[in-house]
């Protein structure tokens, strides 16, 4: 891990730690294991027995992070409005028993559907339709 002048580089995104990020994680688990990332504006959690706690307590830790940001700011910038819609019906930022019906219809449609594509048309379809498209003359 590269150190800085204020001590270890624990920057989530700065180029080293991207290329390599194996061993942040491993100072992270050690030291510092729940960790308040500055550039992510979140928290990252490393141990396995931590991150097994947050997912059991669902009205305590919430993945619904993109609801949260279009309460506090959409009013004030509607482009984040139109991410935050999009966003938000994704899998992996929806909450309990969002997230499970989800999951069962992907896996549902079992491996053999998922490696011939099956989902990619429906996928591509649902997107546009989440898109917020302005047409225009120019």
């Amino acid at each position: 891990m590269r150190e800085t002048s204020r001590g270890p580089d624990l920057d989530l995104k700065s180029r080293r730690n991207v290329q390599d990020p194996f061993p942040l994680y491993a100072r992270l688990r050690d030291h510092d294991p729940v960790h308040w990332s500055e550039t992510l504006n979140a928290w990252g959690v490393t141990r396995y027995e931590d991150v097994v706690q947050i997912f059991d307590r669902p009205a305590t830790f919430s993945a619904d992070r993109f609801r949260k940001i279009d309460e506090r700011y959409a009013s004030q910038r509607p482009a984040v409005r139109a991410v935050a819609e999009v966003l938000g019906h994704w899998l992996v930022f929806r909450d309990p028993p969002d997230h499970d019906r989800l999951r069962g219809l992907l896996a549902a449609a079992g491996p053999r559907a998922r490696a011939r594509g099956a989902w990619k048309p429906m996928i591509f379809l649902r997107g546009l339709e989440s898109l917020p498209l302005t047409w225009g003359s120019g």
